[in-house]
């Protein structure tokens, strides 16, 4: 909350990114970051969830293609953020998509 609230009080050209922290699982590539920021007196998160996805482009002719997808997601509590962590540590990926569409902070 600290170096939230001193962000808060620089200049534009004096900050460059807010605090955050990242996750990579090396065996499936899903990574996680998550970034927290301060609105209206508030800690409020947000995700961005890199994932591979596997597509048959051409009608599935060309054959399967894997691409990492980014999502990203603003304005979660810490409450959330938290399962989401959870779920991502569990490696339970399905979780961690249903979270980031279903859940807001």
């Amino acid at each position: 909350m600290d170096q939230l609230t001193l962000l808060e009080q620089l200049e534009d050209d004096e900050s460059h990114y807010n605090p955050s922290l990242g996750f990579i699982n090396t065996e499936s590539k899903h990574e996680l970051a998550i970034t927290a920021m301060l609105e209206d007196g508030k800690v409020e998160f947000s995700w961005w969830y890199n994932r591979p996805v596997t597509r048959k482009p051409f009608f599935g002719l060309g054959g399967e293609k894997t691409k990492m997808v980014l999502d990203d997601h603003w304005q979660f509590n810490l409450e959330i953020t938290l399962q989401l962590l959870e779920a991502f540590l569990r490696n339970d990926y399905q979780e961690v998509r249903n979270r980031m569409l279903i859940d807001k902070g």
